[in-house]
């Protein structure tokens, strides 16, 4: 299997600090943290890990952070020979700021660079192709000359180009506010109705299997016409999102079951490590293995809908006694089946 990963590579310099700094504080540190995670180069690195032929392409500055980035890359048998060096900027660097204290980051992006890749042909053919918001352009080129791949859009933030990724795509992973944001519907946790209403029109009104992930990690989805929810079995998984969707599209793309890779995911992620460097908290693929073998004989005896319900899902729909929406019949895109 080939993937093609687009995105922006960005360079993150993490400062693991006991507390975030006040004004005049004074802090030593033994050593600073360098490395690369943002949401493209980590599904990148997960799938190359996991035994997928994987590309990344995206734009760098002519600098010795963009040899750092290409060099994590390769070192994690990435091909990067799709990576285009601008003669303009300077590569994105991410500052954060890791306050030991609270577990949390704040980060400073430094040199966003604004060009976009020129050469959209690869000399191979996908089967996957991962795309963010970062290349609207690089995108669309590579929706439209593989339309024979699973095409996967993450979503973190709507923008006036999220509609053409949701029509277009097979599956959207994104978060609540991204939703929100693209429905036009504000969210309220203390209300499941908004939450499946959120979700009937963002069904309404585009094709793509959609998974949310809400802020404490339960993830919605719709099968057999029901907005269902997996609850988080992990006591925290924060500032482990972008390696959460990683693994979760691994199983994805290797078994086409929504319900089965959101609850092996959650499995996974119960065993992960918890280093700052979210490169070194990513699962062996002997354990990952396990766990794909798995999903393919709860697939195989059809046992996985019945026992997640059991166990994991509360169905939205009845705790609001709202009928179980039914999918809106569309015409076209016919290489986009809802589960």
């Amino acid at each position: 299997m080939k993937a093609l990963v687009i995105g922006k590579p960005v360079y993150d310099y993490i400062l693991p600090l006991v507390e975030f700094p006040s004004d005049g504080d004074n802090f030593y540190i033994d050593n600073s943290i360098k490395t690369i995670s943002n949401f493209s180069s980590l599904v990148a690195i997960t799938l190359s890990k996991y035994g997928i032929e994987t590309s990344y392409t995206g734009v760098v500055g002519e600098d010795n952070y963009a040899l750092k980035i290409k060099e994590i890359l390769t070192n994690n048998k990435v091909n990067i020979n799709y990576i285009e060096t601008s003669y303009k900027e300077l590569t994105s660097i991410n500052h954060r700021i890791y306050n030991r204290k609270t577990n949390t980051f704040t980060n400073i992006l430094e040199n966003s660079i604004k060009e976009g890749l020129l050469k959209y042909k690869y000399d191979f053919i996908p089967d996957v192709v991962i795309i963010d918001n970062s290349d609207y352009n690089a995108n669309m080129a590579a929706i439209n000359n593989y339309p024979n791949a699973k095409l996967i859009y993450f979503g973190e933030k709507a923008t006036k180009e999220s509609s053409t990724y949701c029509n277009k795509c097979n599956y959207v992973i994104s978060t609540l506010k991204f939703a929100s944001e693209l429905t036009g519907i504000v969210n309220n946790l203390n209300k499941p109705k908004t939450i499946v209403s959120i979700f009937q029109k963002y069904l309404d009104l585009y094709n793509s299997n959609l998974i949310i992930k809400l802020d404490n990690f339960d993830l919605l989805y719709c099968v057999n016409d029901e907005v269902r929810i997996i609850k988080n079995i992990n006591n925290d998984l924060k500032n482990k999102d972008y390696l959460y969707y990683s693994i979760l599209i691994y199983f994805i793309i290797n078994t086409n079951n929504i319900e089965s890779s959101i609850k092996y995911t959650n499995k996974v992620m119960l065993d992960t490590n918890n280093d700052i460097d979210m490169i070194k908290n990513i699962p062996e693929y002997n354990n990952i293995l396990v766990y794909l073998n798995e999903i393919n004989k709860d697939i195989k005896s059809n046992k996985t809908i019945e026992k997640v319900n059991e166990q994991n899902i509360v169905n939205p729909v009845e705790l609001t006694k709202i009928e179980t929406m039914e999918l809106p019949k569309k015409e076209g895109d016919s290489n986009i089946e809802r589960l």
